[in-house]
């Protein structure tokens, strides 16, 4: 685990540092990967628990999956496509959790289909004010699909629950 992580860092830095860029079919697949990592840790956790907390600062595990469902339509939206934010619905209970989720994952991928390999290179600006190609602003979506995921990995752990293996590149 921690030798995949150390390799997933060094490759995103040599991507900056080369100035090369990941194509339709990378960024797909990275997706697709981690659609089914996120939907494998979602299934993990009992319904009973989707409402579970460790501290009351952060959000409960089924919050952090609306969370990035609702990011994943937001910066798709405003960021990729310069297009309102699409009506979606965050949900309460587990299966219609995990179904937003995918049904936000199949916004965002079939987006990148649509997209030409010159749309991926186009720039936009970020809310931070940076200017960046678009393909590298799916790399944040998928960067904060993993924080999330990682703290929603945590709660698996607290309630004794193994998380399921890891799904890569």
């Amino acid at each position: 685990m921690k030798t995949a992580a150390i390799t997933l860092i060094l490759s995103l830095f040599l991507y900056q540092a080369q100035g090369q860029t990941m194509s339709k079919s990378e960024l797909t697949l990275v997706f697709k990967n981690a659609e089914q990592y996120l939907v494998g840790v979602a299934q993990r956790m009992p319904e009973e628990h989707f409402d579970f907390q460790p501290t009351e600062e952060v959000r409960n595990f089924g919050a952090q999956l609306n969370h990035v469902t609702s990011n994943i339509y937001r910066l798709t939206s405003k960021y990729f496509l310069n297009q309102d934010t699409p009506d979606f619905k965050l949900e309460n209970s587990k299966p219609a959790q995990i179904k937003a989720f995918q049904e936000a994952m199949e916004y965002l991928l079939k987006n990148i289909q649509n997209s030409s390999e010159n749309e991926l290179h186009s720039t936009t600006t970020f809310f931070t004010g940076e200017k960046m190609p678009k393909w590298k602003l799916l790399l944040v979506i998928r960067d904060h699909m993993t924080h999330h995921r990682g703290q929603m990995i945590l709660y698996l752990r607290l309630k004794g629950i193994a998380p399921p293996n890891y799904v890569g590149w």
